[in-house]
């Protein structure tokens, strides 16, 4: 079993056609699980997901985040909904595990019960996780411009614990 561990998986689709391909070929009977598949980039490239799975791609890390288009959108995150359902179609179409993951406390939700509900729904496996800002990139800056955010620590080599999202 390989484990991939590619945020960008499929960006490069010429790229990672070819390295499916070249695996198929080989006849090398592989079992292998992708950490990170965008959703925009599975709706784009069902042909890639086919020869994906083909080579011995069982399972995949969607980064879903959120079931609210306006989080998502609020987040600058390249998917919908919409997107999120179809991008869970491919991969089951094609024999593919969803391992699903999703963020609560993002700004603007209101409830993570929607995500839990959709996004139990459209993952084989369900993952969530507490949101981390990250200081110096525009949510952190946002977040803390809006008021929604604070630091705890001023010195941010400790960022997972330097900020606390308190909501809107």
């Amino acid at each position: 079993h390989l484990y991939f561990i590619d945020d960008s998986f499929g960006l490069r689709a010429n790229e990672y056609m070819e390295l499916c391909q070249m695996i198929v070929d080989a006849k090398l009977k592989l079992k292998w699980f992708s950490n990170g598949i965008r959703a925009d980039v599975i709706v784009k490239n069902p042909e890639l997901m086919k020869l994906a799975a083909a080579s011995g791609l069982y399972g995949a890390l969607v980064g879903f985040e959120s079931y609210s288009d306006e989080v998502l959108e609020n987040v600058t995150k390249e998917t919908s909904v919409a997107l999120n359902h179809k991008a869970s179609q491919v991969l089951r179409d094609c024999g593919v595990v969803v391992y699903g993951v999703h963020v609560y406390g993002l700004p603007g939700e209101k409830s993570f019960a929607p995500t839990y509900k959709s996004g139990t729904k459209n993952s084989d496996i369900f993952s969530a996780s507490m949101i981390s800002l990250i200081p110096g990139t525009p949510l952190y800056d946002r977040c803390v411009a809006e008021g929604v955010a604070h630091r705890i620590h001023e010195d941010e080599r400790y960022y997972p614990y330097s900020t606390f999202l308190l909501g809107e």
